[in-house]
């Protein structure tokens, strides 16, 4: 049961909405002077209904009805959870009667009651036939049977009887959603001397508190929530379907206007594309692609144009339309967010888009079978919307960014992506990065491609640096943990990784024919020397024979180790050298070039270059003609 929601008026100019709304609240809506005067709302209007015991806190918002200020009308009714339909018992449905259905229809509003005012004015017998102007009205829209409440706000005829069924309706809403990210979109904003920037707005889902940061959009800017108030009473939170005045702690200038989103941070982005699919109105005739149209989403009203993905036109006998917006500012979305289309010019109502991806970074490809299939996969299950969601960029995203995305909590998203990855349509880098399967072949193909380029031209090396394919990699798809990315292609026996080198999976070297002989000859004789080792013009082999080949071949499979300026050691003589070295820790006068000299039998020329490699590898520490043993002693 809810315990909280916000009423909305809708109907045409001189109805009686706002005298009706004075009739329920003992507020007058209509806010300005010049209002009051000539009897008309212009802007948005609010009122409070009062509370008996036990019932919710039901806000109203009142809207005018002249065509000449839809705009404000549909900033109203952007952020209501129940219209409240008024239509003068003595005159009937009239035009903007019949645009405000179609227009609540297009912002997702799906519950209605409808208020058949000034019944004082009509003989009672002539009632029916009113009503049943309003209910063809209504039809084929989600209003069709909605409950008929005959009142006058003159007499008070009917007043209690609407109050109920506002209560009752208000009280059946479902709770709202807890874990879902703050967000309000700002229909008025001032400033107090001594106190500062103040917003109001409806809260659409989530939670706000005293104290708590949020995210100003579209300019994305960091703002802290210093006080709240409920119709004029402090309060330390404010919840979905409440009506909150909320004084802003700003650091920076910035300019606040109708039409800005205050946001949990992290829960969107400003954006210049977003992917719908487009319901196109029946009485619009054909949209046409590139076509410029006005769009009202929140409080806000944007200009774009539309990028149709499927053909030239868009009639409603072929509702959806998968589409691009493409705006002319940027703004914040919020997935599953409903928006009105408004013609150019006139600005009669040509459709409603449902957002399905919040922040496209390109114009997609129009008539490509892998962008309309992504498109009608955006709209069905969470599970089929991640499957999309992640085919829209080649990169990886984490589950926080999924759920802020595709506006879900982050334990739906959970859910979903063990079953998108169980059905093979997404791909799990580590604990919390997961790519689309065509992102995930990118990055196969791209690694075996140029480790495959590498073994080619090197084939005598076991395999090519660590990081030799981190730009190649980036190219295919963004994944930002390089390390995890390395360790998930080796668990996909792509790659194999030792230290800090990296080969294809089951790679191995292969020697030239005739190479075998030599090789071996040439590490028998390293291991004989010991700390004596050759120098390379010491061997002598036919031309085909090149000894380097065969040494650098031996330094990369760990059987010699090379310590620069053509001085090479067998590998079991640098263990044994190391182990010596490891021994003289504790020697009274430490590890110098002399002692280890002699603890080894070398000479000079091997034990200094030596002990430059392990200083360079971190295992042992230079002061002066002294070192001291800091790598592992176990």
């Amino acid at each position: 049961m809810a315990q909280q929601g916000i009423i909305g008026t809708a109907g045409h100019i001189d109805h009686g909405k706002s005298t009706l709304v004075q009739a329920l609240t003992g507020v007058n809506p209509d806010r300005f002077l010049e209002e009051q005067q000539r009897g008309m709302t212009i802007d948005l209007g609010f009122a409070r209904l009062p509370e008996r015991p036990s019932e919710p806190e039901i806000s109203f918002v009142d809207v005018p009805g002249h065509e000449k200020f839809i705009r404000n009308m549909l900033a109203g009714a952007g952020g209501i959870q129940i219209a409240l339909l008024v239509v003068a018992a003595d005159s009937g449905t009239m035009p903007q009667t019949r645009e405000h259905i179609a227009l609540l229809c297009a912002l997702g509003i799906d519950q209605m009651l409808v208020a058949t005012t000034r019944i004082d004015l009509i003989d009672p017998d002539l009632l029916p036939l009113v009503e049943d102007d309003i209910q063809a009205s209504l039809a084929g829209s989600p209003f069709a049977g909605a409950k008929m409440l005959p009142v006058s706000a003159v007499t008070g005829a009917g007043l209690d009887r609407l109050r109920n069924a506002i209560v009752s309706a208000v009280t059946a809403l479902p709770d709202p959603n807890p874990l879902l990210p703050a967000w309000l979109a700002i229909d008025r904003t001032f400033t107090r001397q001594g106190i500062g920037t103040i917003i109001t707005g409806s809260i659409t889902q989530g939670t706000i508190t005293t104290g708590q940061s949020l995210t100003l959009l579209p300019q994305d800017i960091s703002v802290r929530v210093k006080s709240i108030e409920r119709h004029g009473t402090q309060t330390q939170t404010a919840s979905a379907g409440h009506r909150v005045a909320i004084n802003l702690h700003i650091a920076d200038k910035v300019s606040i206007e109708r039409g800005c989103v205050l946001a949990q941070s992290g829960a969107a982005s400003p954006t210049s594309i977003v992917g719908v699919n487009i319901n196109v109105h029946a009485e619009a005739g054909v949209l046409k692609h590139q076509q410029r149209v006005h769009l009202h989403t929140g409080t806000a009203t944007l200009h774009a144009r539309l990028h149709l993905l499927r053909g030239d036109n868009a009639e409603c006998a072929d509702n959806p339309h998968p589409a691009q917006l493409l705006l002319e500012q940027p703004h914040a979305f919020l997935r599953g967010q409903k928006v009105a289309i408004r013609l150019w010019s006139p600005e009669n109502i040509a459709g409603s888009a449902t957002i399905l991806q919040t922040n496209m970074p390109h114009k997609a490809k129009r008539r490509d079978n892998v962008t309309l299939d992504t498109f009608t996969m955006q709209g069905n299950t969470t599970t089929a919307a991640i499957a999309a969601h992640i085919l829209t960029r080649h990169a990886a995203f984490t589950t926080a960014q999924l759920a802020s995305e595709l506006a879900v909590t982050s334990d739906a998203i959970e859910d979903a992506l063990e079953e998108a990855i169980m059905d093979g349509k997404a791909a799990l880098i580590s604990d919390d990065l997961v790519i689309s399967p065509i992102a995930a072949k990118r990055l196969i193909d791209t690694a075996q491609r140029h480790l495959t380029d590498f073994h080619r031209k090197n084939p005598l090396k076991r395999g090519t640096g660590r990081d030799s394919l981190r730009i190649p990699l980036q190219k295919a798809a963004d994944v930002p943990d390089y390390p995890a990315l390395l360790a998930w292609l080796a668990m996909r026996d792509v790659i194999e990784i030792h230290g800090a080198i990296i080969h294809l999976k089951d790679y191995v070297p292969e020697l030239p024919a005739g190479w075998e002989t030599p090789v071996a000859e040439i590490e028998a004789v390293f291991i004989a020397a010991g700390y004596q080792p050759p120098h390379p013009s010491a061997f002598i082999y036919p031309r085909q024979i090149p000894i380097g080949a065969i040494l650098m071949y031996l330094v990369d499979q760990d059987r010699l180790i090379t310590l620069g300026d053509d001085i090479y050691i067998a590998k079991a003589t640098y263990d044994s050298a190391v182990a010596a070295i490891k021994g003289l820790a504790d020697h009274p006068d430490g590890i110098t070039v002399g002692n280890v000299r002699d603890a080894t039998g070398s000479s000079r020329k091997v034990v200094l270059p030596l002990l430059e490699r392990l200083d360079g590898l971190g295992m042992t520490r230079r002061y002066g003609d002294f070192r001291e043993w800091v790598g592992p002693r176990g």
